[in-house]
């Protein structure tokens, strides 16, 4: 059955027609919009369209990008980007439509602004990609006109990631001017990131050692501490005596946030101890994102206001059932997906993320995918997953769980 709704009047984006909406809502949950007059209408990406304007998009043919084009559009968007005109990791209104005139009188061809969002968020893309290979496999800073390499070497790189192969023998001084203005204040990269400050292994392996090296860290902080307050009282610069006590609570993380031993051997006695979680009894702790609200450089805002609203790090979190860290790679921008995080986690061994092993798991939620050694619920628009989902309903049986997958979910949620 379909329900309907009388809207406010709007225009098509494209040709400024005129149109009285009504919305309507049918079995699968999917907002249509048509009008009264003179034509029937979508409410897509980038607003209200006529059909005879949406007849035109999508009959249009596929544009091939040639190398000459390509360079338009990236001049182009520098050129809005010097106006002033993208706010956040887009183009504003203004600056969209002078794109689309550019590229009309560069290519006699009318670009929608569909077709150049795509094109820039491929741009994007590329970006990301272009910065990991820099900073983490090459530590060329720097600008470059290509990377001289020997053939083992982009194998290599390559095995790890399929997306380099595009760099190689590729002219990189467009990614070294044009797009790090365009993106670098914008796309997230992880390039402020930190996480444990481990001890080498040979030293790891002496208790006598450990011991000591506890013992001389809560002197150090200690002392350091009474330095800070010494320094208030002495109307001497805050600011510096708080990072010399934050320096020695970052040397102390190690010996805080670590595995107990035979992480991946022992079943968890929060499972063991409760029989509806018996069969996760494989399972060796939960991997989550947290944001935490964060004082960012104005210039630099961009990338870290996400769905928040404000500027956040992602800090990403490994937890076992005795409620103990034992992995925290924190400094990550706002903008950043959990799963790009995670993905990045897994690929650095400097990181030393806490490995399943065998048939051992973590839970995870629906923003990391379902795989060996990662446990995610079941998704669909009508599956539930939250605990708030299930507590919702005024009698038991509708807060109940549906099915074999939302009874998994509960338990999963609630694990």
């Amino acid at each position: 059955m379909l329900t309907s709704e009388i809207d406010e009047p709007v225009s098509c984006v494209k040709c400024e027609t005129i149109m009285l909406t009504v919305k309507l809502m049918n079995c699968l949950g999917l907002m249509l919009t048509v009008t009264f007059f003179p034509v029937s209408c979508v409410n897509c990406e980038i607003g209200y369209m006529c059909v005879n304007c949406l007849g035109l998009l999508t009959n249009r043919t596929k544009f091939v990008w040639d190398n000459q084009s390509f360079k338009d559009f990236v001049d182009a968007c520098v050129i809005e980007f010097n106006k002033g005109n993208r706010n956040g990791g887009h183009f504003n209104k203004i600056g969209w439509e002078n794109l689309i005139k550019h590229m009309k009188e560069k290519t006699g061809r009318t670009f929608d602004r569909i077709q150049l969002k795509n094109k820039w968020d491929d741009m994007k893309k590329d970006w990301k990609v272009y910065d990991q290979l820099m900073r983490l496999e090459t530590g060329i800073s720097g600008t470059r006109s290509l990377i001289d390499a020997s053939l083992k070497w982009w194998e290599e790189k390559i095995k790890t990631n399929k997306e380099y192969a595009k760099f190689r023998d590729a002219y990189l001084s467009m990614f070294d001017t044009q797009y790090a203005l365009l993106f670098r204040d914008s796309v997230a990269t992880g390039n402020r990131t930190m996480t444990l400050l481990r001890m080498d292994s040979d030293d790891s392996n002496s208790s006598d050692d450990n011991e000591v090296y506890l013992v001389e860290e809560d002197i150090e902080f200690k002392n350091l501490c009474g330095l800070a307050i010494k320094g208030i009282l002495l109307s001497q610069t805050i600011h510096r005596h708080f990072h010399l006590v934050l320096a020695s609570v970052l040397k102390m993380s190690a010996n805080i946030i670590k595995l107990t031993e035979n992480y991946n051997d022992d079943v968890p006695k929060y499972i063991l101890n409760n029989r509806r979680y018996h069969p996760f009894k494989d399972c060796i702790g939960a991997i989550d994102g947290t944001h935490i609200k964060s004082s960012i450089p104005q210039k630099e805002e961009a990338k870290y206001i996400g769905l928040k609203g404000y500027a956040t790090q992602n800090v990403m979190v490994v937890y076992d059932f005795n409620m103990f860290f034992t992995f925290v790679w924190a400094g990550w921008e706002g903008t950043a997906h959990d799963t790009r995080i995670f993905n990045e986690a897994l690929q650095r061994p400097n990181l030393h993320f806490p490995h399943p092993r065998g048939d051992k798991y973590y839970v995870v939620d629906v923003g990391y995918l379902n795989t060996k050694g990662y446990l995610a619920p079941y998704k669909g628009t009508n599956i539930r997953y939250q605990i708030s989902d299930f507590q919702q309903g005024q009698t038991f049986a509708m807060r109940a769980p549906r099915g074999a997958k939302e009874a998994f979910n509960f338990h999963h949620s609630s694990i």
